[in-house]
Formats: structure tokens, sequence, C-alpha cells
């Protein structure tokens, strides 16, 4: 979930081709596209595209995203392309009248699955693709209460839950997405730690090993994003320890405020990755220290010409 207000915070999404082997921590390089907000200063304009979860499906690659504009609660969004150069905007594909974000979607059972970020309404719902890149229908609520950034990894036979609460970082197994109640690790929480209790995207196997991304919040929050190695997962017991801090790497413009997530994915024999950023956008800086009177009277102004 990225926070962001109208007054020049904005957050961008940016996709990264990478060689083969990349694991969290390697360097990304220069984005080959970024989803960046361009109006972020004006009253209702779009200030926020983050928590970027790719999903590769029929030969094309497809980019799940948070949009927030204004004040209004943040939807989801999709964008798709045949070769990481031209993007269709396929547009809203989930919207609710509380908050939504971190998209994860996932394939189980020979279906396509969405658990988007619904802390807003008290719950973690389980949304199924009819159609998809559209037609998501909620199917079950996993959990009751304000979790936030909810994924699954399937592991040993088992689907583990990672989501976070109140009181850090909680780890949830099942083997009947449909069917069973998740069951509660008996070592929750696995973390207190503000720099490790919240995940930054869904956990990535790469290298022969599994982590896990935590989103480093000890300071302030989005601040960056560390890969915490996975070395011992069950329904009894679980072990991790980080293995590279702020694996985002050098802050770039769009970016210089920090970041907090990563997604993977293999689409045409190439490692792709997503990653988010915040920074302080000029323009709409200036704009935030307008008088409202002459905001009003600027917007009355484009009004009329349009």
């Amino acid at each position: 979930m990225a926070l962001a207000s109208t007054r020049g915070r904005v957050w961008s999404s940016a996709l990264f081709v990478v060689p083969d082997g990349f694991v969290p921590g390697d360097p990304l390089g220069r984005p080959a596209r970024l989803f960046r907000p361009r109006a972020a200063g004006w009253p209702g304009a779009v200030h926020t595209f983050a928590d970027p979860f790719l999903f590769a499906h029929s030969e094309r690659l497809f980019l799940f995203m948070e949009s927030q504009a204004g004040n209004r609660p943040g939807t989801i969004v999709c964008h798709s392309t045949r070769d990481l150069k031209s993007f269709e905007n396929v547009g809203s594909v989930l919207a609710a009248q509380h908050h939504l974000s971190y998209p994860f979607v996932f394939e189980w059972g020979g279906e396509t699955f969405m658990i988007p970020e619904s802390a807003a309404a008290g719950e973690v719902g389980l949304y199924r693709f009819a159609d998809f890149p559209r037609g998501l229908e909620k199917v079950r609520v996993l959990l009751r209460g304000a979790y936030v950034d909810s994924s699954i990894v399937a592991h040993e036979g088992l689907l583990y839950l990672f989501t976070s609460s109140e009181a850090g970082l909680e780890l949830f197994s099942m083997r009947d997405l449909l069917a069973d109640t998740p069951r509660p690790h008996p070592r929750n929480p696995i973390t207190r730690d503000p720099a490790l209790a919240r995940c930054g995207g869904a956990p990535i196997r790469a290298g022969g090993r599994l982590f896990r991304l935590a989103q480093n919040g000890a300071w302030r929050y989005g601040e960056g994003l560390s890969a915490c190695s996975v070395s011992r997962m069950s329904q009894d017991d679980y072990q991790e320890s980080v293995s590279s801090a702020d694996i985002l790497g050098k802050r770039r413009r769009w970016s210089a405020a920090g970041g907090h997530h990563m997604s993977l994915a293999r689409f045409a024999g190439r490692t792709v990755v997503a990653t988010d950023g915040q920074a302080d956008e000029p323009y709409g800086l200036w704009l935030a220290k307008r008088p409202a009177k002459w905001l009003a009277r600027r917007i009355a102004r484009m009004r009329a010409r349009a």
C-alpha cells in the first residue's frame, strides 16, 4: 500500500529487463519502461502508481498496480505488453468504496486469482478472474482483520500466506486455497522489527533460493526494501536471514525518496523485474504552495477552455 498526497509526493512504477540468474540485490540498470504520474500537483490528479505485480499469461506480460488520484481510494489498474516496448492500458480491473492496493496475482489449480490489500474493509479477500485480465469475482475471505500486503507461495505441498498486522509479520498455511481455513503459524508474529515486518512483494524464487521481500519502515514509510533468504519453512518452523539490504539500489529522480516493492517474472525467455519508488515532484511542490483562491481560478479557466 502506497501512501501519498497531492502535495508533491508521487509514486511511480518501473520495469527492468535483467540478466538471467538475477537475485534480489543484483543491479537493476536502467528501466525499460517507467509508469510515472505527470500532473500530481493538480487536485484530483493521479499521484500513485505503486505495488506493481507482474504476471505472464497467453504470450503477454501483465502489470497490475495500485493507482490513486487525489484523496479517493486506490484502485487496481493493469497494463499489458507483447514485446516490452509497447504497452496497452487495460484500465481499471478492480475498484471498491474502500482503498485497494498490493494486487498479488497468481495461478493455482489451473485458475488465476488475485489477493488485493483491502485492510480498509477489514479482510483479506480472494478474487478469481472469470475473464482474465477482467471479471474479478470475490470467492471467499481468507482472513478477517486489518491485514496488509498479503501474498502466497507454494512450498512442499502447502500454500503459505504471508501478511502483516499491528502485531507484526504473520504466517499462515493451508493445503486447499478454496476450502481450508488458513492455519496460523505457532511462531507468529514471525518478527515485530519495523525494518522487516511488512512484505514488499510476493516471495521470489531465484538462484535456487527462496527470498522474502521486506519493506524497511524503521525510519519512515517506503524507505527501502530488503531481501531475506528463507532457510526453513514448515507448519511448525520458520527461519530467515537478511541476505541483502536496500535491494532497489541507486536511487533515481523518480525514486529519490525510496521504494518498497519488487516483482519478478519470466517472459519471452527474459527476466523482468518491476519495482516502485517515491519522489517529490517539483511542479507538485510549487503548486501546493499556491493560495486556494488562485488554484480555484486556474482550474475554472482550464475547464472553460475544455
